[in-house]
């Protein structure tokens, strides 16, 4: 086999429990919210601090208690099993389409034991680590230890968006250290990587030289060399995924992409900047790929994973159209901007199966908008959620507090906004600095100090945001929060549950995070919420 391919390695809470537990213990929480400083660690705690109840003095995520309770609908039990890793299935294609071989693990969490034993028993050139989803080296560096404990002899490849990130922001002397404790033997320094990925596999089944492969770093005698870094051009139109190499896997919940990049800027956001040039593909390749889907019959619900899956509107249009006329039944979800809503495209996307989207409206004061350089304004927003309200369609938005030019008023507008237009759900992010975005070139400006989630400006800093979220969290009624931390909406779409289920649950839960909010020293959740969240999994 040329390349294993191994799926998410997802940090759930009951790995964190130890450190959360004496967290508390220790009553590091309320020393450290008094402090005159910050910490990164007091921040990562407040990040995740509306993802878990306590029962029995336990920690328990959404995850947890659905794990524990959740057996199917009407009883019936059902394999709760992971969604199919889009990046998988698109770079397997890849191969495919070009002679290599190529086999993969979809869960790293749930296929230890598949995992381990295809790493002993199986004639296998190179594992492929993917990094889409990772925010720190922890996890990665966990399926490479594994993977070294169970076959010392195969090559590591680690590629994609948190590799990339690092090795272009990091100094000489910390880069270093960072490759050392990944240990992989060789890293793919491109936003695409696959044709790095193709000539590593080539170089290896001819025991030719790595030297002139660009983009990639590789290990050599206990180094790390660099070779040049130039931009790839894989076409998305050409590589479209092909759905019939995974049929036995594919999951009731799939993942389809029909972009690549992002066609804006936003000055919070280093994306647009570290995926390339945007491109589209063609309504008719959509069709292909969503006929082969349906040809299946095993998939209920797609997650369009596009950035902003409603632009172009008449490309949007005709795919909505598309997807009418050819009676596929599927029920999706994805990303939009609401400012490019009007009525008729609500009712198409209402009549083409749309449940729900994701909607990054990042705040409800004009003013934080155009420091954004969101490009949108809060009447499009408005009327946006208006509609889809009107056509029931559920919606999530996501707001950000704490950007530069952030005061406690302009934080209220967002919080009146929720109150008054009523989104299915909300989620309160504090502003996450990242060095590589816009809004960091005119930190003069905005007197920035910081980095990630420890930081501040001339109005306002990270640990003030964070208690602006607190107070809204325990406010708002209208409108229902959405965790961020080992929480998956889709995943329990994949389990079978339904949407008022989901809600239910989340409701429920929510109050339990607002009774331990209000009193800290409350070790258990009370029995009325616990035995809500049971019936609800119970349906």
């Amino acid at each position: 086999m040329d390349c294993l391919f191994i799926g998410y390695n997802e940090i759930k809470l009951k790995s964190v429990k130890p450190l959360l537990k004496l967290f508390e213990g220790l009553k590091l929480p309320e020393i450290l919210n008094f402090l005159p400083f910050n910490s990164e660690l007091y921040m990562m705690y407040k990040f995740i601090q509306y993802s878990w109840i306590r029962y029995n003095n336990e920690p328990f995520s959404i995850h947890d208690i659905v794990e524990k309770h959740y057996n199917g609908n009407g009883g019936m039990a059902k394999e709760k099993g992971s969604i199919f890793s889009s990046t998988i299935a698109y770079l397997g294609t890849y191969l495919n389409r070009r002679g290599f071989t190529y086999d993969y693990v979809n869960s790293f969490n749930k296929e230890k034991e598949k995992l381990s034993e295809k790493l002993k028993n199986e004639d296998i050139l190179t594992v492929a680590i993917t990094t889409t989803f990772y925010e720190d080296a922890a996890p990665i560096k966990e399926i490479v230890d594994f993977i070294k404990k169970h076959n010392s002899k195969v090559k590591i490849i680690a590629g994609g968006p948190f590799i990339l990130k690092k090795i272009q922001a990091l100094p000489e002397k910390s880069l270093k250290k960072f490759l050392n404790t990944i240990n992989a033997d060789f890293y793919v320094v491109n936003i695409q990587g696959e044709t790095a990925l193709t000539e590593i596999l080539t170089a290896l089944k001819g025991n030719s030289p790595y030297n002139r492969i660009k983009n990639i770093i590789y290990k050599d005698h206990n180094e790390y060399k660099r070779n040049e870094f130039q931009p790839e051009k894989n076409t998305l139109e050409e590589n479209t995924v092909d759905w019939s190499l995974y049929s036995s896997h594919i999951s009731p919940v799939t993942i389809v992409r029909t972009c690549i990049s992002c066609p804006f800027s936003c000055a919070f956001c280093d994306y647009h900047t570290i995926a390339g040039k945007y491109q589209t593909i063609s309504v008719q390749a959509v069709e292909k790929e969503l006929d082969l889907i349906y040809s299946m019959g095993k998939v209920k619900h797609l997650l369009f994973t596009d950035d902003t899956f409603n632009f172009p509107v008449k490309r949007f249009k005709e795919i909505l159209k598309l997807m009418i006329r050819k009676k596929y039944n599927f029920k999706w979800i994805s990303f939009l901007r609401c400012q490019f809503l009007d009525q008729e495209t609500t009712e198409l996307m209402k009549e083409s199966g749309c449940y729900g989207v994701l909607l990054g409206t990042e705040s409800a004061n004009q003013k934080i908008l155009d420091n954004m350089n969101k490009k949108a304004t809060v009447e499009g927003y408005i009327k946006g959620l208006e509609l889809l309200n009107k056509y029931g369609i559920e919606n999530c938005c996501s707001f950000i507090i704490g950007f530069p030019g952030e005061t406690e008023e302009t934080a209220q507008d967002t919080i009146r906004f929720i109150e008054t237009y009523r989104p299915t759900y909300y989620r309160l992010n504090p502003w996450i600095c990242l060095t590589s975005s816009p809004i960091f070139e005119q930190k003069d400006k905005y007197k920035i100090k910081g980095n990630s989630l420890v930081w501040s400006h001339a109005t306002m800093d990270s640990k003030t945001a964070m208690k602006i979220i607190d107070k809204a969290f325990l406010s708002i009624q209208n409108s229902i929060y959405l965790p961020v931390f080992d929480f998956d909406s889709l995943l329990l779409y994949n389990w079978g549950m339904n949407a008022k289920q989901i809600k239910d649950i989340l409701i429920a839960f929510n109050s339990g995070v607002k009774e331990r909010l209000i009193n800290p020293k409350l070790r258990s959740v009370s029995t009325e919420v616990w035995n809500k969240l049971k019936e609800a999994c119970l349906g």
